[in-house]
């Protein structure tokens, strides 16, 4: 027997002895591939193919084998004689469980879920009550303003005299009144689609299986039953390195820097605003980053820069006052939902976010690369125009409480546009995320010389929302006492 193919066996034995009665397939398989390149070097290339054979000579015998049977033995791994022998133990703990349908030679991918993709329920209001996690606390929130104020306790009213004290230390607060000032809004669907997130992918368990079939030295992977792979991470060991963050559960992905890779000067220079690349540039590093890394732009709307930093540098440098310049800027993808854009509660594009460090001019991180399953279900609309008008000029949310001590500005709105708000709902036990119907109205005047950044109020279709932001829940002062016998 060749010398060569009598040390690959010895290895594979060396790890389960068990797969002596499979030599004289394994002796086929090497002898093949040996023959087919008699000068070959034990490369990637040839690593490539041998786990493509592997793979196909093997998977029969999966459901033959006892789970389990093989066990990664880290010290005897540290401890091969030559590189093949590595490459080989690697594949062969790894890859006989591995079904083809989910990876296969030539680097068919695993499906997640990338892909948008709509399942249509029959029934209507198919995920209960729709109320935002957003909405209860902002609720209790304006509820307790009128008559808590930090500092001076809760549970009552504040005298004249405290009111006064407060006046007299704290600058006066700021309101905004928002005016719609757009044109005739008209609301003629009575029912529409809600979508709702699917969580969870088929490569859970597939995923799983791999590892539930390998034994670690001090735990037995097949003493976990039904198991499912929720999440892990991949990290570069290099310099610029990232981490790659991998949420199946909740169908999430993210990149971020892997920061002992990354320089870490002990004193860093203030940036300046010349430092700070042109929108272009910004937009070219974030392209050419998701290009590079092979994630799918198709579900997401044209990206732009988030260059809310600028205003808040203008303003102060007009008051004369210290300024920063970010060390990253976001590259925002909006996330498209049957041909919608997404937007958040806050008025905000919903989608992808690139950082992109200003000091390095190179990505730091990806944020909210999602799965793009989901099911709908049809929900009651409001279509009382009067109804919507005054939730908009509300500022979509509830009423806050109105300070008659408070500088108040005004915020002028323009027609809206039809689109998706994201939600998030809690059902006791998780939280889902939800795509509802909603009215954008963007901001078309505001302050020239203060800090608000809003650039649209959302104003949610469901009547469910609509009711309870309208009619917030009532929280009574005093309540009632509770005696334990």
């Amino acid at each position: 027997m060749n010398e060569n193919i009598k040390n690959i066996l010895e290895d594979i034995y060396s790890i389960d002895d068990s797969l002596r009665k499979h030599e004289k397939d394994l002796i086929k398989i090497i002898k093949t591939l040996l023959a087919a390149k008699p000068k070959a070097k034990y490369d990637e290339a040839f690593r490539q193919e041998l786990r493509a054979e592997l793979l196909e000579k093997f998977a029969e015998l999966e459901e033959k084998q006892s789970k389990g049977f093989l066990k990664i033995n880290f010290k005897l791994m540290n401890k091969l004689p030559y590189a093949i022998g590595g490459l080989i133990l690697g594949m062969l703990v790894l890859l006989p469980f591995v079904s083809k349908d989910n990876i296969l030679p030539g680097g068919k991918q695993i499906n997640i879920g990338l892909e948008s993709e709509i399942a249509k329920l029959s029934s209507n209001n198919a995920f209960g009550k729709i109320n935002s996690d957003s909405d209860a606390s902002l609720a209790a929130r304006n509820a307790a303003t009128e008559e808590t104020v930090a500092g001076f306790g809760g549970g009552g009213s504040m005298t004249a005299y405290e009111k006064s004290m407060i006046s007299s230390v704290m600058p006066a607060p700021m309101q905004y009144s928002y005016i719609y000032e757009g044109e005739d809004i008209s609301l003629d669907d009575e029912l529409l689609p809600v979508l709702k997130k699917v969580k969870g992918t088929e490569a859970q368990k597939s995923l799983a299986k791999i590892l539930q079939n390998a034994d670690f030295e001090n735990i037995q992977m097949t003493s976990f039953s039904n198991s499912h792979l929720r999440n892990f991470q991949i990290s570069e060991e290099e310099e610029y390195g990232y981490t790659l963050y991998v949420d199946l559960h909740e169908g999430m992905m993210s990149i971020m820097e892997n920061w002992e890779m990354w320089p870490q000067p002990e004193v860093m220079q203030t940036l300046s605003p010349n430092q700070v690349p042109d929108d272009q540039t910004l937009l070219n590093i974030a392209n050419k980053f998701l290009q590079e890394k092979k994630i799918d732009t198709s579900q997401y709307g044209q990206p732009h820069i988030d260059d809310n930093w600028r205003m808040y540098y203008d303003q102060r440098l007009a008051e004369g006052l210290d300024y920063y310049v970010p060390e990253s800027i976001g590259v925002i993808y909006p996330q498209m939902v049957d041909g919608q854009m997404v937007y958040d509660e806050w008025g905000n594009p919903h989608g992808m976010n690139v950082t992109v460090n200003i000091r390095y001019n190179r990505v730091s991180s990806v944020h909210n690369i999602s799965t793009q399953k989901y099911q709908s279900s049809d929900y009651d609309m409001e279509t009382d125009v009067n109804k919507i008008i005054k939730l908009a000029e509300q500022g979509g949310s509830y009423t806050y409480y109105q300070d008659e001590n408070a500088q108040n500005f005004e915020i002028k709105l323009g027609t809206p546009t039809y689109s998706y708000v994201q939600i998030w709902q809690h059902d006791g036990r998780t939280s889902n995320q939800l795509f509802v119907p909603a009215l954008i109205f963007p901001v078309t005047e505001k302050p020239d010389n203060e800090y608000f950044f809003k650039e649209n109020v959302v104003v949610p279709l469901a009547k469910d929302m609509v009711e309870q932001r309208l009619n917030p829940p009532i929280y009574p002062e005093d309540q009632p006492e509770i005696l334990l016998k």
